[in-house]
């Protein structure tokens, strides 16, 4: 254990020196010390006075070095929440967090969707009462929390009829992992009280009919499958085990095999009966990866009215860089749907199509594709020729350049089936 402290320490003085580089030094050396304080803090974690034996203004630096690796990659929030789960088990780390006023703002920011650390982060660290104090007023609060969000995600998957939204066009698909995240934050909050709660206190749940639970049973199913939020199936299986274990009349439902890969045993049992083939040394069916095309244009109609849109067995993904229309989504939402295809084990990133001037991120996305499957196939629609210069960043083998959309939906379609 002594290693695992020493090497924290190093890696928070680490992050302390990170104010005396350069300008231009600086960006690298961030993503480095974050990579680094994430991989020392996960063993340290399991002795809290390896967290606390810290300065605290060096505390606030980490903390900062948090934040703002969120902000710049999207993809590295998952990571961050993780850290900070970790850190706001320790009260010294809470009070660091509290100690300056935009800090918190920024914590807060990208704590929206973990209400649990939103709450430590909102109480002040030494006016925490013991846990055996909070109950059972502070879990009859969190329980009507709790209901409150469990209804108002149902509303939301209720709107669109129990079916999750495959139009990337408009804000539809948003809305309903909305209404999905409030069904998540309402579980993962009763989960931690179930066993402190005051009895009968959980009984609003049976309040709900057979109907009702195969309606969000329908929808998280729909979700599960459709191939648009694939980082959240780790989620929704979280949510069909919790609510199994804490509704009899839920269990009753997903028990049914009726709902694939969500129904019948629990997640535990229905893994270990997936790997029962191979463990008996027949070798496991290997399920077809399902092609991914990312298209980004200025202009939406270059994948709308592209074929893409209609061949079978293949996901299209749109994005355009339009600011003024009211279906853009910011470069950062491409990056991480890039990303999110790509380490999906079920999907494989075959194409991209992108202009001229998105060529800054083949790098990028290359990047995000080394580890878990080859780079894809880059397609450049412009009317312009591309220069040697241009291509710097990748072999020449890489790209293809196209005039038309046309074109681009053909190779993209060559590619796909090889």
């Amino acid at each position: 254990m002594a290693d695992v402290g020493q090497r924290l320490t190093g890696c928070i003085a680490s992050v302390r020196a990170l104010s005396t580089l350069p300008e231009h030094r600086r960006p690298d050396a961030e993503a480095t010390a974050f990579d680094e304080f994430r991989s020392a803090l996960v063993p340290a974690r399991k002795d809290r006075s390896l967290l606390e034996s810290h300065a605290a203004e060096d505390m606030v630096s980490v903390l900062q070095l948090i934040v703002r690796r969120a902000a710049q990659r999207t993809m590295l929030k998952g990571r961050a929440k993780e850290c900070l789960g970790i850190l706001f088990s320790s009260h010294v780390w809470l009070q660091a967090a509290q100690s300056q006023s935009d800090l918190v703002l920024s914590l807060s920011e990208l704590l929206a969707d973990r209400p649990e650390l939103l709450e430590l982060l909102d109480t002040p660290a030494g006016a925490r009462e013991p846990e055996a104090t909070r109950f059972p007023s502070a879990a009859v609060e969190d329980i009507g929390d709790a209901e409150q969000r469990l209804a108002s995600g149902k509303n939301i998957m209720a709107s669109f009829a129990y079916q999750f939204p495959l139009d990337s066009l408009s804000d539809k698909i948003d809305v309903a992992t909305d209404g999905f995240m409030r069904v998540f934050q309402a579980v993962t909050r009763l989960s931690t009280i179930a066993g402190k709660a005051p009895a009968g206190k959980l009984a609003f749940l049976d309040q709900y009919s057979t109907e009702d639970w195969a309606n969000v049973m329908r929808f998280l199913l729909s979700m599960y499958e459709s191939g648009v939020r694939k980082a959240y199936n780790e989620r929704i299986k979280f949510v069909v085990d919790k609510l199994r274990d804490l509704c009899q009349t839920f269990r009753a439902v997903a028990e049914q095999p009726c709902w694939g890969p969500l129904g019948g045993r629990s997640a535990v049992a229905r893994e270990a009966s997936a790997a029962g083939p191979a463990a008996a040394g027949r070798p496991a069916a290997v399920k077809p990866q399902t092609p991914v095309v990312i298209w980004i244009d200025f202009k939406r109609e270059a994948y709308m009215t592209s074929e893409l849109r209609t061949t079978a067995g293949l996901i299209l993904r749109g994005f355009h860089d339009d600011e003024q229309s009211s279906t853009f989504e910011p470069p950062a939402e491409w990056v991480k749907c890039v990303a999110e295809y790509a380490e999906d084990a079920s999907t494989r990133l075959d194409v991209v199509v992108m202009n001229k001037k998105h060529l800054s991120m083949i790098g990028e996305i290359s990047q995000l594709c080394r580890g878990s499957q080859a780079a894809p196939k880059f397609v450049v629609c412009t009317r312009s020729a591309l220069a040697p210069a241009d291509l710097q960043a990748v072999t020449a083998e890489d790209v293809a350049c196209v005039s038309r959309w046309q074109e681009a939906s053909e190779l993209a379609l060559q590619e796909v089936s090889r």
